[in-house]
């Protein structure tokens, strides 16, 4: 009798493809709650640019997230479109750090809260020789991944989203409209940089 051997690969992708869809459906009310706890008017729209940025990095991005928190980078991200929109006035990380503190604490705790943007893995301890390098840094805060990690990986998609772009146009012309002065002379590429510390 001959065996029919089993068709697994389906019900795997099966599987892959519900635990991507719950992730994107979960990051995308956690956007949406941390932009509306730092008081971001909905009609800008960053926390709509801010998930299609998350999902482009979970489809083409997705070892960004091996042995990391999924909530390090969406933070990475909602800090990416906002310098790239040149949103005013300007988010610190401390600022979308305490709105995700506010909500997810009650959720994870204070002290998890802390431990997520804190205590982030930025390399993989052995180098691609299997050798440890000890000269480098292995592990850092969120502002750390956002710059030796986030902006390598998704500077280019990011500079280069022509929604992104309109959304930044609207935005400088919504902002002007309400006779609010825009910083326009700096080149996006000389703003995605984060420069503060963590302070939580």
């Amino acid at each position: 009798i001959g065996a029919h051997p089993q068709n697994t690969a389906k019900p795997d992708q099966d599987f892959v493809g519900y635990v991507m869809r719950k992730l994107l459906r979960t990051t995308y009310f956690r956007i949406h709650a941390i932009c509306s706890a730092l008081r971001i008017p909905q009609k800008y729209l960053i926390a709509t640019h801010t998930w299609i940025a998350f999902r482009y990095l979970l489809r083409n991005k997705v070892d960004l997230l091996y042995d990391r928190h999924v909530d390090q980078l969406m933070l990475c991200a909602l800090y990416g479109v906002c310098k790239i929109m040149r949103y005013e006035p300007e988010l610190s990380f401390g600022k979308i750090i305490e709105a995700y503190t506010a909500c997810r604490g009650e959720e994870l705790g204070e002290k998890s809260c802390t431990r997520i943007v804190r205590h982030i893995r930025l390399v993989r301890e052995q180098d691609s020789n299997g050798e440890t390098d000890t000269k480098r840094k292995t592990h850092g805060n969120v502002i750390h991944l956002y710059n030796q990690v986030f902006v390598p990986s998704m500077k280019t998609h990011l500079l280069q989203s022509d929604s992104l772009k309109k959304a930044a146009d609207r935005f400088s012309r919504s902002k002007m409209h309400d006779t609010v002065t825009i910083a326009s002379s700096a080149p996006p590429d000389g703003i995605i940089v984060a420069t503060q510390t963590v302070e939580v």
